[in-house]
């Protein structure tokens, strides 16, 4: 049980918290209005929030329920061209675990952003920087629009990337168009070896999102990595 210094010591049950001082917990603070930047959940919930929840877990916000699609595609993060690397770099990802198989194993929180203004993809591991470079983006003039996967594991039969697709809910109930989620990643150019270096540290759990905005330093501290806020950029 977190008590808030914020609150009087106030009760916040099945607290998570986000580096940048962000929490999710049950319920609301009793007398207080909603404090700033907390997202208070039903008890029910948030009590399989936390029981499911670790350091580096995945976790999306939105205006309304989103939906979600499951899409095999060996050109998520890599090139058409590429195909041969995927076939020699997929063993790295294929025997790891899930998080709630693991025994003892810990895979570094990784997430990669790839911004269409600036033809740039940015990876951290555990909130830092540890790829930036240039890419290729086909029709450059056409937006990119904005998408966030989830990495689930390899796909035994086909033995490419098995990724889930999250739709961002924007005021009414968001259906996933699997199709227009593949066109999208379809469009990275990725260089074999970004790609590489990449598909070494991916892991069931890794998160990956494609925006728009431009990738602004200013956005990012030494112990965390803002993907969005209000009317800026990544």
């Amino acid at each position: 049980m977190h008590l808030s210094k914020a609150y009087n010591n106030a009760e916040m049950p099945d607290s998570q918290f986000f580096f940048g001082g962000c929490a999710l917990h049950a319920g609301g603070l009793p007398g207080y209005p909603s404090s700033h930047g907390c997202v208070h959940l039903p008890k029910a919930f948030a009590d399989l929030v936390f029981g499911v929840t670790h350091n580096g877990t995945p976790v999306i916000v939105t205006k309304a329920r989103s939906g979600i699609g499951s899409l095999s595609h060996s050109g998520l993060v890599l090139t058409s061209s590429d195909l041969k690397a995927v076939e020699t770099m997929t063993g790295h990802v294929a025997g790891k675990s899930l998080p709630r198989d693991k025994s003892g194993e810990k895979d570094d929180a990784f997430a990669i952003v790839v911004s269409g203004a600036d033809s740039r993809l940015i990876a951290l591991k555990n909130g830092k920087e540890f790829i930036s470079a240039d890419i290729g983006i086909e029709h450059p003039r056409l937006p990119l629009g904005t998408h966030v996967y989830l990495l689930k594991g390899i796909n035994p039969a086909t033995h490419v990337y098995d990724w889930m697709a999250v739709g961002l809910g924007t005021g009414h109930e968001t259906a996933v168009d699997v199709q227009r989620e593949i066109a999208a990643t379809a469009r990275l150019m990725i260089p074999p070896n970004v790609y590489q270096k990449i598909a070494r540290n991916l892991h069931p759990g890794a998160t990956m999102m494609l925006t728009d905005l431009p990738a602004h330093p200013e956005t990012r501290s030494a112990t965390d990595f803002v993907i969005m806020r209000d009317s800026a950029g990544v």
